[in-house]
């Protein structure tokens, strides 16, 4: 497993369930306390990523001794690791009194690095995962790797990300001020201040479809400050695009330019923080090259208009914890029932504690297959079926219409991903623009998925590539 041993970045995500219970840590005045827990492996292009099961093992009366210190039995060891789910890796969380990123003691580095990482990684061929948790909720992880002739090497975690109802964000402190303050930022600066802004600037965007929606998406988070960008598009310009795609020129309709290269490009003309970083991949998401650049994302944009896609994304954002958000225009144009337009927009954020894209409405499930088997595409078959050909027609928009879903698309996105509820409090919204109202969004009341939901019959455990392109 050459991949997971040598990974350029490592990452550590968790949901608010598994949160929950590791701050309930130190709930015991002055007591250091331990658990073990589960997590599995999340392998992208370039970040190897622990996620952490949300169920923690309960450990069995006298396998914990509490003595101001904390020390667990052989016994709690050997029942976790008898009992690990296939594919499953070990972790150790224990508590610190102190607030902030923490470092290890000499005790804590010997049980993880001699006692703790050498068994694991026999048994369960994957390094042991540490965290620790501090007075304030910070969560601290590194792993500790085996190597040949059972050498152990730690490397601490570049980021642990909490994502449910909240998105929190722990990195290591940073020695000297990354952030430079320029006048072309000033004003987004002056909003919500260095720290967020700094924040915002570190994280790696993915955005999958880069036509009217998403090139105004990704013009909007250059402008911001954010540096590091996924682009996922197998589309051409044509000539019928150009009246919709920020940054498009009627040389890249006439040369049938790829989407990507031409927000690529518009990207590093409307950016304002550096150095830039930009992956293309000019093709469908499908592209398993393209999924696992995808998951080393801390984000992902849908700005598609078919099904399949935004059933991949949905298993993305609850299987490997990446948040996805999605919107869509629709444009019911006028026939003999509806004499007039009928023009709306929605947004919503899809992540584990919020309904998915599926109980959203935002796919159906039964067109995943017509478009993975090409019949979307065919002319003869969309002919014989005009309730469908009538549903892809309506997905055709105007610039304006574009804009204000982007717009509500990276606000739902700030609000999230800053944590700032003064932006937005990302619940599902719909916009009508006959009337010019914004509602929550009347097709889901519920806060989470429905009993049926597949996200929640699913075993998350099998929820890898090989599923999803499959």
């Amino acid at each position: 497993m050459k991949k997971s041993t040598t990974p350029k970045q490592l990452g550590v995500a968790l949901n608010g369930d598994a949160y929950a219970t590791f701050t309930t840590l130190g709930n015991r005045k002055r007591q250091e306390q331990v658990r073990l827990f589960y997590w599995r492996p999340s392998i992208g292009a370039e970040r190897y990523t622990a996620i952490v099961e949300p169920v923690v093992p309960s450990p069995a009366p006298g396998e914990i001794q509490e003595t101001g210190n904390v020390s667990f039995s052989d016994t709690y060891l050997g029942r976790v690791l008898s009992e690990a789910p296939e594919g499953c890796g070990i972790g150790i969380v224990h508590n610190h009194f102190s607030p902030g990123w923490q470092g290890l003691s000499r005790d804590d580095e010997r049980t993880e690095s001699e006692y703790l990482a050498p068994v694991v990684f026999s048994s369960r061929k994957l390094p042991l995962l540490g965290m620790t948790i501090a007075s304030d909720g910070f969560l601290s992880a590194r792993f500790w790797f085996v190597e040949a002739h059972n050498t152990v090497s730690r490397r601490y975690v570049d980021r642990v990300r909490v994502v449910g109802t909240r998105f929190l964000s722990f990195s290591q402190p940073i020695t000297e001020d990354v952030l430079v303050r320029r006048g072309n930022r000033i004003a987004t600066l002056s909003v919500w201040g260095e720290g967020k802004q700094a924040l915002l600037e570190s994280f790696r965007v993915g955005i999958v479809g880069l036509g009217s929606v998403g090139s105004l998406v990704a013009e909007s988070l250059a402008r911001m400050g954010v540096k590091d960008f996924v682009l996922v598009d197998n589309d051409r310009l044509e000539e019928r695009n150009l009246d919709r795609t920020a940054g498009a020129k009627k040389l890249d309709a006439i040369l049938h330019n790829a989407k990507v290269d031409i927000a690529k490009r518009n990207i590093q003309r409307s950016g304002t923080a550096k150095p830039l970083r930009i992956t293309t991949h000019h093709a469908r998401l499908q592209d398993e090259k393209a999924l696992q650049s995808l998951l080393d994302c801390d984000f992902v944009f849908s700005c598609v208009d078919r099904h399949a896609p935004r059933y991949i994304l949905n298993y993305l954002a609850y299987s490997h914890l990446i948040p996805v958000i999605d919107g869509g225009i629709h444009i019911g144009l006028p026939d003999q029932k509806k004499p007039s337009l009928d023009i709306s927009w929605r947004t919503h954020l899809a992540a584990p504690g919020r309904p998915c894209l599926e109980c959203l409405g935002a796919y159906d499930y039964g067109k995943v297959g017509l478009e993975a088997d090409g019949l979307i595409d065919d002319p003869h078959y969309i002919n014989t079926a005009p309730e469908i050909k009538q549903e892809y027609d309506a997905r055709e928009n105007i610039f304006c219409f574009s804009m204000s879903c982007a717009a509500h698309e990276v606000i739902q996105f700030l609000g999230y991903a800053l944590d700032e509820t003064a932006v937005s409090p990302a619940i599902p919204q719909m916009y009508f623009a006959g009337s010019g109202l914004m509602f929550r969004a009347p097709f889901m009341q519920e806060e989470e998925c429905k009993l049926e939901c597949q996200i929640k019959r699913h075993d998350s455990k099998a929820l890898n590539l090989n599923t999803l392109l499959g």
